[in-house]
């Protein structure tokens, strides 16, 4: 029940997440901080089938070979006391798309970090540490 409860629901997975980083944002304790800093990773879900979505044979580094897998590319907040993830990009191989590599859907790694830095700079996340915006500020004096 709990499985089709989230598979099948008709909410806004935007919204949703949303929702979820405002209250971050509204709780002291997990409160996003200057010296913070955001990390773009790609993570992989070893997959023995292939009826899930975006599953091909992929480099998944936690095996160090080719297997079949399903890739996300994640952006997460960090600091000293904090981690938790902001957005996620399932990441799906070109061959998966009609037009291949030339799809307009189809994305690679690089292009969707690029999608979750620019959405967490509108977010009001920096991508840098603290100490490295304030060396930016010091070296604009000079």
């Amino acid at each position: 029940m709990f499985h089709h409860f989230l598979s099948e629901s008709s909410w806004d997975e935007e919204k949703i997440n949303e929702r979820r980083i405002e209250l971050i944002q509204k709780d002291r304790p997990t409160r996003t901080s200057p010296e913070g800093s955001l990390v773009i990773d790609d993570t992989g879900c070893k997959k023995t089938g292939t009826c899930t979505e975006g599953v091909a044979k992929q480099y998944l580094s936690s095996e160090k070979r080719l297997v079949n897998c399903n890739i996300v590319v994640a952006s997460h907040y960090v600091d000293e006391v904090r981690d938790f993830p902001i957005d996620l990009f399932p990441c799906v191989p070109a061959d998966k798309f009609k037009e291949k590599e030339y799809s307009p859907v189809f994305h690679t790694k690089i292009k969707l970090a690029k999608f979750l830095i620019e959405d967490a700079l509108k977010r009001g996340y920096c991508p840098f540490t603290g100490k490295e915006q304030k060396m930016g500020k010091e070296s604009e004096k000079t």
